[in-house]
């Protein structure tokens, strides 16, 4: 059983270190992820565990299954990550942990549609606590597995549409871009198009779209 961590020094070093692995992510740092991680669950285990533990719990998972090929460990950590941020009741950092735990970790040992609820959950309570990056991202993971799960493309395009503008809303752009694909598609895939496989239309202009990277 881990103990509470209460120096205030090694907790103000947890909270950067979740934030280094978020920054390392969105910035492609892949490489740095390892150490960042690896230094959290260092100080979780020998100073005990803080609020910012779960995260690393379900990083630590993310490496085992990605980095070292072992699904099993993996999604015993992803488990222990759940299991932890239950036991601190912690709200604020539901959404980013559910967020690791279920697109990187879960769907390598469960079907991937059980995973829909889980990110609509994380969506909820990130968008009351303030966590709108992870919230919105938690989103974008609901819309694209319920489509590949097959939900009803009519209602597909109700949810995708009311995310994107929630998103536009609260000024999550790279997540709205990455969503707006999946609005096209299925916009093709239910009304008339002048050429289904280009994904030009209401939602998007796809030559815009691929240049976006270049500007920002």
């Amino acid at each position: 059983k881990l103990t509470e961590m209460k120096d205030e020094t090694k907790i103000s070093a947890m909270l950067f270190l979740e934030l280094s692995c978020l920054n390392a992510i969105i910035a492609r740092k892949n490489n740095l992820l390892p150490s960042i991680v690896f230094r959290m669950m260092q100080l979780s285990l020998q100073y005990g565990v803080c609020n910012y533990s779960p995260s690393a719990f379900a990083y630590y998972g993310l490496l085992l299954c990605v980095w070292f090929d072992d699904i099993k460990g993996g999604c015993r950590f992803g488990k222990l990550a759940l299991r932890l941020l239950e036991s601190l009741k912690t709200q604020d950092h539901v959404s980013a942990v559910f967020l690791t735990v279920y697109a990187t970790v879960h769907h390598r040992s469960d079907h991937f549609c059980n995973s829909i609820e889980p990110f609509l959950h994380a969506y909820r309570i990130g968008m009351q606590t303030g966590d709108i990056l992870n919230a919105m991202i938690n989103a974008q993971q609901s819309c694209l597995i319920s489509f590949l799960c097959g939900k009803e493309l009519n209602l597909m395009e109700t949810d995708v549409r009311t995310y994107i503008q929630k998103m536009s809303e609260y000024k999550q752009e790279e997540t709205m871009h990455r969503l707006l694909p999946l609005w096209q598609i299925i916009l093709n895939l239910i009304g008339p198009s002048k050429n289904p496989c280009e994904l030009t239309g209401k939602a998007m202009d796809q030559t815009e779209l691929l240049d976006y990277p270049s500007k920002h």
